[in-house]
């Protein structure tokens, strides 16, 4: 699974296909989005320089078919690393930014479900 992993990073996104349409097969599946899921939140955890019991990540999604999905895999993904996971259910970019800035949810990481506005 590893390499068909590293074949969905495209710089500090990931990016795939999540709903197989005519010409295009699912290379984004929940077993891919829970496996880095887990890989992310050990990464975080490494990253950080205070190591704490808790750690926190906030997840959102767009209107997209697929979102629920995928959100659901990478919460269950982040949560298997231990994390306290807040769905944001359907938000945008920019509130998944402000969960770790603001003292009331301190989220060490957030997880933005979206398609990409940029070329592949």
């Amino acid at each position: 699974m590893g390499q068909e992993l590293l074949r969905l990073q495209n710089g500090s996104d990931v990016r795939g296909v999540a709903i197989a349409a005519e010409q295009e097969d699912i290379t984004l599946s929940k077993e891919n989005a829970y496996a880095i899921a887990r890989s992310f939140g050990r990464w975080v955890k490494k990253q950080s320089p205070n190591k704490k019991e808790k750690y926190v990540a906030t997840v959102g999604m767009d209107s997209r078919l697929s979102g629920p999905m995928l959100k659901g895999a990478v919460m269950y993904g982040l949560a298997a690393e231990g994390f306290h996971v807040y769905d944001a259910a359907l938000s945008s970019t920019p509130a998944i930014f402000m969960s770790t800035v603001f003292e009331e949810i301190q989220a060490d990481c957030g997880v933005m479900i979206t398609a990409s506005h940029l070329p592949a």
